[in-house]
């Protein structure tokens, strides 16, 4: 079962190398490391060329992170996908096996995560960012706060395809601007509301914050 790293990013240079080293770190065999890059005019591409052939990579001009997901997503050979903003990584090596494992001994299982820590740019710890279960559409709107913190999630690119739209990219009845332009916080709860969920209760990801 192969994983893909999906990183879609922008001017983060300062914090793409600890991204892409902590993804490295988790040494598992049947992995790729994709990277969305909307032409960024730091030196996160030097940054990127730096690891040759070890991750995949594009540079281009996009309609914003959304766009690059459904990008990153496209290019992913995985068939599950860890998305990592590159301003986060994760708490320690070989935790995403963790995920990886939920998804071997479970078939029908479409996405696993866990909970989180706030971190400042030097790595301090901030606190604790515990997940949330999302059972109904209403929840959206009535706790829109962030349901769980994005690095500590894993799901199978079908789910993404099928529930939440990247695959009706070009239609020309114009639906695909819609969904390009949808909110990544908007994306991934409709997409958890239309798959098999389980909640590992451990710290997974870490998450950046001034």
């Amino acid at each position: 079962m192969k994983l893909s790293f999906m990183i879609p990013t922008r001017n983060q240079a300062q914090f793409i190398g600890q991204c892409i080293e902590g993804c490295l770190a988790q040494q598992i065999a049947d992995s790729e490391i994709v990277v969305v890059d909307g032409a960024s005019t730091d030196h996160t591409v030097e940054v990127l060329r730096s690891y040759g052939d070890r991750i995949r990579w594009v540079s281009e001009k996009d309609r914003g992170q959304s766009d690059a997901i459904n990008k990153g997503v496209r290019m992913a050979q995985g068939e599950l996908v860890a998305w990592i903003n590159s301003d986060d990584y994760y708490a320690s090596a070989h935790v995403v096996q963790r995920l990886v494992d939920a998804f071997a001994s479970d078939p029908q299982l479409d996405i696993a995560y866990g909970d989180g820590e706030r971190v400042d740019v030097d790595g301090k710890y901030l606190g604790p960012y515990r997940a949330r279960a999302i059972e109904r559409v209403a929840q959206i709107v009535t706790q829109p706060a962030s349901f769980v913190l994005q690095p500590s999630l894993m799901f199978r690119r079908q789910l993404f395809l099928d529930h939440i739209g990247m695959a009706r990219i070009g239609d020309d009845d114009g639906s695909s601007e819609t969904l390009a332009f949808c909110a990544p916080g908007s994306q991934l709860e409709h997409g958890f509301l239309g798959g098999q969920r389980q909640h590992l209760f451990g710290s997974f990801g870490r998450r950046h914050r001034p």
